[in-house]
């Protein structure tokens, strides 16, 4: 396995256990999802200052 494809398995694995700990709380994959479009929203607006 390339160093590349390693460093895209870690990262489905690290999503993974995110929605899973999520879902363990009660947050749904939605409430995940706009979340996450929310802070990309309040960086891409500090990156434009």
């Amino acid at each position: 396995m390339t160093q590349k494809m390693q460093e895209i398995v870690e990262l489905d694995n690290e999503w993974i256990e995110l929605i899973m700990n999520a879902r363990s709380m009660g947050i749904t994959i939605e409430e995940v999802r706009l979340f996450l479009n929310e802070v990309n929203k309040q960086q891409c607006l500090k990156e434009k200052e």
